[in-house]
Formats: C-alpha cells, structure tokens, sequence
C-alpha cells in the first residue's frame, strides 16, 4: 500500500467502512460508511486523532497494538464512541502505508461494526443462563447423554442430569455421570419399549416411551420418557436429551379407574394367551360360575361350560385365533342354581410392534333372554305358518262349496264375499287380543252386528263368559254367519215380527262338562218356497264341520215359527281350545 495517502484511492466505492491517518494518526480521509458507522459526518473527523474517538480502554491497547506491529499488517477489537455518545465495538484491520523512500506514512484501516455480533453472543449467553436455570429448576427428570454408541453393550455415557433427575430416582450427577443410562432399567422393563427405543435412536428420530425404571433404591418407578437428539451447526447429532417424568400415580389411578370399571360392568372378563388359556378373569366370572380366580385359569374355564359345548368352543379359539376373530357362544353354569345360560363371546386381540398377537381381552354376555325370544320367534312363525295354511285351506274349501251351490258367478262372488267378510271380522277380532283366545259375547255380537246390528227388542244375547281359540273360533264364526245370513233372508233378521234369542251355559253330567249353544228364533212367517238347496253349506258348516272340528254334536230344526239350532261342546274334548272365565 505504498503511497496511497498521495494518491486518489477510491475509499468511498468500498462497501465498508474505511480511514487514513498520517504517521502522527490524525484523521485525513475517511468514507460515507465510516461516517454512517460513528453519525458524524467529515468535518468533525478530518484532522482529528484517530484515538480521540476511542473509549480509554480502547485507546490505550490501540497504541499498544500499534508498537508491537512494528509496521505489520493486524486485526484488534476496539470500542467508539459515536457522535449520540454510544458505544460500539469494532474490529479494525491495519495496513501501513509508506513513501517512496519506504518510511512509514501513514495508516489505512477497515472497521466491522461488532456491536449486532456481540448483542447476539449477550443474547446468547442470557438465553444459555436462563435455559440452565430452566433445566435445573424443572419439575421434569432431564437427561443428557453424548451421541454415541448406540448399539455398544453400555450405550451412550450420561453427560448431565438436573436435580429433579436426582430426586425422582436418587442418584446424584456424581454417581450417575459417565455411565450408561441403563443401570435404570430392572425385571420389569418392558423389552418390547426398549426395543422401539432402539430402533427410534438407531435412525435418530424423537421418540416417546413408557417403561418401568428402577430408582437408586430399587423402587419401582413408571416413567414417560421423551427422547430428543441434538444437533450441531453443520448438522451432525453430538447428544440426546431425555424427558422424563414419573407417572407412577397416574398409573395407580388409571388402573384403579380401569378396575372399578371392569368390576362394575355386567359383563364376565377375561384376558387370554393362546388357543384359550386364560391369564385372568374379572370377579364377575368369579361370582358367577362359583370358580376361584386360580380355577379359571390356562383351561380352568372349560370347566364351567356346558358339556355339549367344549368341543365347539375349543374349535373356536383354534379357528379364530389366527384370523383375529374370536366370536361364539357357549352355555356357562350358574353357581346359584346350577342352570347353563347363554353367553356370547366376543374378544379383541392385542399386537405386538410387529403385528403379531400377543394376548385376548374377551367378554362374556349373557343372552339367555334373547335366545328365549329367538325361540319363541321360530315357535311364532311356525304357528303363523300353520294358522295360514288352514286358513287358507278353509277359504279353498269356502270357495269349493260355494262354487258348486251357485248357479251364475255373480251368485258365487255375492256369497264367497259375504263368508269371506265373516272370517275377516273373526280374524280382526283375534288380531286386537293380546292373546291367542277370543270372547265368545264378542264374537256373537260382532257378526249379528255386521248384519242388522243389536236391536236389544229384537236379538237376546246372554251366557257366562266363555273364551274360545282362535281354531274353534274360525268354525263357529262361519256357523254364525251361515245362521245369521238365513235368518235375514227367510227368518227372524228378515221379519219385523221376528226375534233371535241366543244364549249359551255350561252343563256337567258325570263329570262330562259341555257348552251348549242355542239359536232360537221366533215370530218368524215360515216361507212356502224356502229352496231347502241354498241352505246345504250352513247346514254341512253345522252338521259336518263343528262334529269334526270341536267333536260337537248339533241339532238344526225348521220349527213353525222359525229354525232352531242346539250346539253341544263337550269342553275336555278341546283342551285350551274353549275356556270357562
């Protein structure tokens, strides 16, 4: 840099702040970004010592620095003052210029402002302070070991441990620091988490755990563990931090919560390795099936289990098992009364990491009552099966008959209409009940009111109550209507001089108890022209179908002043079919 104070160097094309000073240091140059970096401008530098910008401190080293350059180029950090008074720090590069005679002229410098640096290093060591006092007053256990070796036989060196690390487990930093982490862990740790453990720090990826440690006096602690690692500035991991904190009570109070919940719940519980060995049963089972906890354990259940059933539970567990589904129902004895009940049971696996089943929890369900209802179901539609078959064969046989009295289709259509109307009403009558009998008053009363209704003048009903089945009920129903249709057309329904009186009683001789059902008509003008043929399929109802159906004996009779029709029951020939009350 020889004679650069003698020449035009352009200072103020440089993007740093840049001085010259003569040999005796006084200011004779300087550039916009030296000017920018004190807040001064060119008057108030030009001329002036170098120093007299200087802090004290800094003056005094600057010299010092200068003497023992002995004209060689060097770097020293120095504090100004600016124009407002502040304080800033400053690295300066010295070069020294000299004449042409080679005699020292001079200095030129560079200024880097150090004052963003230093804040940020300030900053650096409060936040560094303060995250000490952080870790060290943490509630958390915080561990901090190097990188490596994962995979050696110790694993990583303990490097730091907080007091709250020592007050959970009580090893202090001095017995702890330096060696492996390890010495935590006892019979209890779970290996499957450790194994998760490390394959998470094998691939330096964050990790969360929960193990079973072992504090400095053996005590067992159950801890979640948050594992971190640490990088540096060019990216390479130097440590791992770990978070512990002790969730032993937390523990405590979930599984009493989960005991208290399985305790309560109906439900029998039970937990299971393998083709059914059982590893435990809630009291509920206990209680239950009469068996000791001890009993019911490996295959101690079966014992509960209907006979007829083990071999299909067996099977069940030895199908389900692989496919993950466990799903059957057995009968299990109940200890009060010795009676089997249905139960179904449903289980759910557990996984290990690696998806492969590890365990059962399993409930058994009591579905006694629904398996009643199922059956009383199938009896149902069994019994609707039937009903509808004779149902419908009764209306083939209405159709028969009808067809082959009637002399046009229209009398046919008129007609099977009309019996076909009678067994709707019964069945109507039968589907309002809560029951599979029906009211004989009601039943009476239903028909004659479908025809005339019940003029009190004109039609008497009386009797005992009397229920009948809906079988006895379908017969008699279209016995009636045959009674009261040739009453409207040739009797007393159809005369307005004419009465009905129907009544029905219960006899006993020699212990033979018997219905008796009367129709009797009076006031009735007997036709001339009656077509005895139009009445065959009433008479073939009473005198054929009551006998076959309810074992009935019948008496029908055209008397002077109307038709008479007596009804013999015998009632323990029809058990369950016609009850008295």
């Amino acid at each position: 840099m020889d004679g650069i104070l003698n020449s035009t160097w352009p200072f103020d094309r440089l993007p740093v702040p840049m001085f010259q000073t003569d040999v005796g240091g006084l200011i004779r140059h300087v550039n916009q970004h030296w000017l920018n970096l004190l807040g001064l401008d060119a008057d108030a530098v030009e001329g002036r010592p170098l120093v007299g910008f200087m802090t004290a401190r800094a003056r005094d080293q600057h010299l010092r620095t200068l003497q023992a350059a002995r004209g060689e180029v060097c770097d020293l950090e120095s504090q100004f003052l600016t124009g407002a008074g502040k304080m800033i720090d400053v690295l300066l590069s010295y070069s020294f210029d000299r004449d042409e005679a080679g005699a020292q002229a001079g200095i030129v410098g560079v200024a880097i402002d150090l004052s963003i640096r230093r804040a940020a290093q300030r900053a650096a060591a409060s936040n560094s302070a303060l995250l000490e006092s952080v870790v060290t007053h943490a509630n958390d256990a915080i561990l901090i070991t190097d990188a490596e070796p994962i995979g050696a036989p110790h694993g990583p060196r303990v490097l730091y441990v907080n007091p709250a690390f020592s007050i959970m487990t009580g090893y202090s930093a001095s017995d702890i620091c330096g060696k492996t982490p390890r010495i935590l862990q006892g019979p209890k740790t779970n290996g499957q988490e450790l194994d998760r453990l490390r394959s998470a720090l094998g691939t330096w990826k964050p990790v969360r755990v929960e193990l079973v440690n072992y504090a400095k006096d053996g005590a067992e602690l159950n801890v979640e563990m948050d594992i971190s690692p640490v990088a540096n500035a060019k990216g390479d991991f130097t440590h791992w931090v770990a978070i512990q904190r002790n969730i032993t009570n937390r523990r405590e109070q979930e599984e009493q919560r989960l005991r208290t919940i399985v305790e309560g719940i109906p439900q029998l519980m039970w937990r299971s390795r393998d083709n059914g060995n059982w590893t435990w049963t809630n009291p509920q089972w206990c209680s239950f099936t009469g068996q000791a906890l001890e009993e019911s354990l490996g295959r101690g259940w079966l014992d509960a289990i209907n006979p007829e059933d083990r071999a299909g539970t067996i099977k069940a567990w030895r199908v389900g098992w692989p496919n993950g589904l466990i799903d059957f129902d057995f009968r299990v004895r109940r200890a009060s009364d010795g009676a089997y009940l249905w139960h179904r049971n449903r289980a759910t696996p557990i996984y290990d990491e690696n998806g492969r089943i590890v365990e059962w929890i399993g409930t058994s369900t009591d579905i006694q009552d629904l398996k009643e209802m199922q059956q009383h179901q199938h009896v149902l539609l069994a019994e609707l099966q039937h009903r509808t078959r004779n149902l419908l064969a009764v209306v083939q046989a209405i159709s028969g008959k009808t067809l082959r009295r009637s002399i046009s289709l229209q009398e046919f259509a008129t007609k099977f209409d009309s019996r076909l109307s009678a067994l709707s009403r019964m069945q109507g009558l039968l589907a309002r009940t809560n029951h599979d009998m029906l009211d004989l008053r009601q039943l009476v009363e239903l028909e004659l009111d479908s025809h005339v209704g019940l003029d009190p003048v004109k039609v008497q009903i009386g009797g005992p109550a009397i229920r009948i089945g809906a079988a006895s009920a379908r017969t008699l129903a279209l016995a009636l209507h045959e009674l009261a249709a040739n009453a409207i057309k040739y009797g007393a329904l159809g005369q307005a001089a004419g009465n009905l009186e129907v009544d029905w009683r219960v006899t006993e001789d020699n212990g033979s108890r018997k219905l008796v059902f009367d129709w009797r008509e009076s006031g009735v003008a007997m036709p001339l022209d009656m077509d005895i043929q139009n009445l065959g399929f009433g008479r073939e109802i009473l005198e054929r179908a009551l006998p076959y159906e309810l074992n009935a004996s019948t008496h029908f009779q055209f008397g002077p002043d109307g038709v008479r029709c007596a009804i013999s029951i015998p009632l323990a020939k029809a058990p369950g079919r016609i009850k008295r009350g």
